[in-house]
């Protein structure tokens, strides 16, 4: 059996499929590619003898010679035959290698180097008789009739100032120019060079500044096309330094549609890496964007997409007719299975209808405003920034906006808002960057409530929290009572209707709400919840009193009170999940012990008497146990009331413990040596016997006969004190010296 030929001989006798387009490189490009490899090549690191041996040097030189002839004859056009069928069908066991030979015999055997090696050569180069085929002499003659692009620049700036026909004389640059940076002819150093020249050219042979505009645009567009269709230098192979000089005299011109629309190609095409050199560009531009806003908005031409969204909901409607026909024909037909799947499919398609619609609802509501399309289209073009960056030129365009607004509060706040648009549409922007911005433009002027909650759920789309994102703003705006008065509690209505997550959203609309100092818009959020029939869990209610509680007890009462019809489920709301409530409602004038005892659910055993004191112990949960520790503290220590009261509530409090047989810490007997002995030495009053006996006998009981000890030798003294101060009053009051005299 003969062996079977190797891999290589049937790769080699495999058709190949000649390119369908070619790429031409310069000799530019080439070297500077060559030098590159040069510098990163890992050769140059080897050690050991570089002389090659005898098969080695074979190699090499049929290697040279094919570079060489590959040099010499220029290439045809591409041809669609292949190139191992111009000699018919060869068998595997036919076919037979020849090395390649050159067409015509030279003079010289040693092969010259390409022309972007030429530098690199450093063998003496001889005379030689160098023979040109016809068609190479025919091709270097046409390419040394070309001009190159620094000629035609130059020429182009000359026809300028001497010709009266700009503008064909320009079209026809920009033509010239776009063909030349397609085929790669333009490096970074020359565009660059050549975007400074020729727009200050063009502005200064322009008769007005509306034309000069004009050109530049055309000019810049130009630009941008050739470098976003060339394949030899695409924009990720510029220079940052020539594309963020490209954005400062982009950032120049007036922000319309197309200044925009230009910009977002640039800054949508370029690499992480370019883009850390761009800051200073990013920035003068998106402070010419921010500018645009200023401006009265003016509503483009929107018939389009207003007659596709009528066609889309007229789709719909269509669809929804269709499923009632089928609905009805379920209720009377007999096949109830088949009628079912259609109708299952009926419903899917009209499912996919309206999300159709709404998305053309949504996008003709950006050509109706354009304010909200530019901020979506600025959205985009940031979105590709790194987060360090985007924190380095998000406040520094929000002071921006607050100098340039400064006393213009109408355009201020218009700019305000969609700016913060913009920002909450960045995926790669966190809440705490938001916040700060929001806070920093909050400064000035308060956003309304209409604002802030479209501002919280564009926020929320951008970080991945709502899926069905036109299902959901759609809803938000319809349920709101006016389509200028949307509010908190609509958005997280339209977030409950749609299942998406709205517990969790409550949650965390609330904090957000704190963190801005909003805390008051909390009660009016609940109350309007309560009103659309919205639950709320008992953790988040809790937290929402008890952070309320420490700037507006009032509130957090009128908080505390909705829990009744606002928690969801049947989870009982415990009361020692807000313990910063309960101390707030002790350090209160206007609550009443009562009320707070009330609340807790615990009764007052002093009113009771001995009889009707017995109660069923339960174990407490530690929580509790350390509220009612807390508790007695804060009444013997607070100002709203006075020495009687605290006592009497830290006895409660101690009642409430023993009675239930939970453990008691030394922070109740420091709690009513506080109110019964600290207070009265602070207001300069006899301490009671019947009231320093109780609070000694607690002290030895909890934290040692020691203590005990030191607390009735201090009031001895105390008391000492006071005996002897009287004693030196009546003394200086007896002017008469009257009665025994010490």
């Amino acid at each position: 059996m003969p062996p079977r030929p190797p891999a290589c001989c049937r790769l080699a006798q495999r058709p190949l499929a000649t390119p369908v387009d070619s790429i031409w490189v310069s000799d530019e490009i080439l070297c500077t590619v060559f030098r590159q490899f040069c510098a990163l090549s890992r050769t140059a690191r080897r050690y050991g003898s570089s002389v090659p041996g005898p098969m080695e040097s074979r190699r090499r030189l049929g290697k040279r010679r094919m570079t060489h002839l590959s040099e010499a004859i220029p290439t045809s056009a591409p041809n669609p035959v292949h190139i191992w069928g111009l000699f018919g069908n060869a068998g595997r066991t036919q076919w037979r290698w020849e090395a390649p030979t050159p067409r015509l015999s030279k003079n010289d055997d040693t092969a010259a180097l390409p022309a972007w090696l030429s530098e690199w050569d450093t063998t003496p180069q001889e005379d030689s008789n160098e023979i040109l085929w016809p068609e190479m002499t025919e091709e270097r003659t046409l390419v040394e009739g070309i001009p190159t692009v620094e000629e035609d620049v130059c020429r182009f700036r000359e026809t300028l100032r001497s010709k009266s026909d700009l503008d064909s004389h320009i079209a026809d640059f920009n033509q010239s120019l776009k063909q030349s940076l397609t085929l790669g002819l333009v490096s970074s150093e020359l565009l660059e060079h050549i975007i400074q020249q020729v727009t200050e050219d063009l502005q200064e042979v322009s008769k007005n500044h509306k034309v000069a505009r004009a050109r530049c645009l055309a000019f810049y567009n130009a630009i941008w096309d050739g470098i976003t269709a060339s394949r030899v230098l695409r924009p990720i192979d510029f220079d940052g330094k020539v594309i963020n000089e490209f954005l400062s005299l982009l950032s120049r011109l007036p922000s319309t549609r197309e200044v925009q629309i230009l910009a977002h190609r640039i800054l949508c095409s370029m690499s992480v890496v370019q883009l850390r050199c761009l800051e200073q560009g990013i920035i003068s531009l998106v402070k010419s964007w921010l500018h645009s806003w200023l401006e009265v908005s003016r509503i483009g031409d929107s018939q389009l997409e207003i007659r596709a969204a009528e066609e889309y909901v007229m789709e719909t409607g269509s669809k929804l007719g269709n499923v009632q026909r089928l609905v009805m024909a379920l209720e009377e037909g007999s096949n109830a299975m088949t009628d079912i799947s259609l109708v299952r499919e009926a419903v899917s398609d009209v499912h996919m209808a309206i999300s159709r619609a709404l998305g053309a609802i949504a996008k003709a509501d950006q050509s109706i405003s354009p304010f909200k399309a530019s901020a979506k289209l600025l959205a985009d073009a940031l979105q590709k920034l790194p987060y360090d960056l985007l924190s380095s030129i998000v406040p520094s365009c929000s002071e921006h906006i607050m100098m340039a607004c400064k006393g213009r509060r109408k355009s201020f706040q218009t700019v305000r808002y969609y700016w913060l648009s913009t920002i909450a549409q960045l995926s790669n922007v966190d809440t705490e960057l938001f916040l700060q911005n929001w806070r920093k433009l909050e400064s000035q002027d308060t956003i309304l409530e209409n604002d802030a909650s479209d501002l919280i759920l564009s926020l929320w789309m951008s970080q991945g929290y709502v899926k069905n994102i036109d299902g959901v703003r759609n809803s938000f705006e319809a349920s709101a009572p006016r389509p200028e008065k949307k509010d908190f509690a609509s958005l997280l209505f339209a977030l409950d209707k749609h299942r998406e997550n709205s517990l969790t959203r409550t949650r965390d609309l609330f904090l957000l709400l704190e963190e801005l100092g909003r805390y008051k818009m909390v009660y009016k959020i609940l109350s309007r919840m309560n009103d659309l029939g919205l639950k709320v869990p008992a953790t988040c209610l809790a937290r929402s009193i008890d952070t309320m509680s420490n700037h507006d007890v009032r509130l957090a009462l009128k908080i505390f009170h909705l829990r009744t019809v606002m928690l969801l489920g049947d989870r009982r709301f415990r009361l020692d999940w807000i313990p910063d409530f309960i101390i707030a409602l002790i350090n209160d004038r206007s609550v009443e012990p009562k009320r707070i005892w009330e609340i807790l659910g615990i009764p007052i055993y002093e009113n009771r008497p001995r009889s009707q004191r017995h109660f069923q112990p339960r174990a407490l949960p530690q929580t509790m146990i350390d509220l009612l520790h807390r508790m007695a503290l804060a009444f013997a220590q607070s100002p709203a009331r006075p020495t009687r009261v605290a006592v009497r509530n830290v006895l409660q409090c101690l009642y409430h413990l023993r009675l239930h047989r939970a453990p008691i810490s030394p922070e109740l007997a420091r709690a009513m040596s506080s109110a019964g002995i600290t207070r009265e030495i602070i207001a300069g009053q006899w301490i009671r016997e019947d009231r320093l006996h109780y609070t000694l006998v607690l002290i030895d009981e909890l934290e040692g006969k020691e203590v005990a000890d030191k607390v009735d030798a201090t009031v001895l003294n105390w008391r000492q004190h006071l005996s002897e101060k009287q004693a030196r009053r009546a003394r200086e009051g007896n002017v008469l010296r009257v009665g025994p005299i010490d």
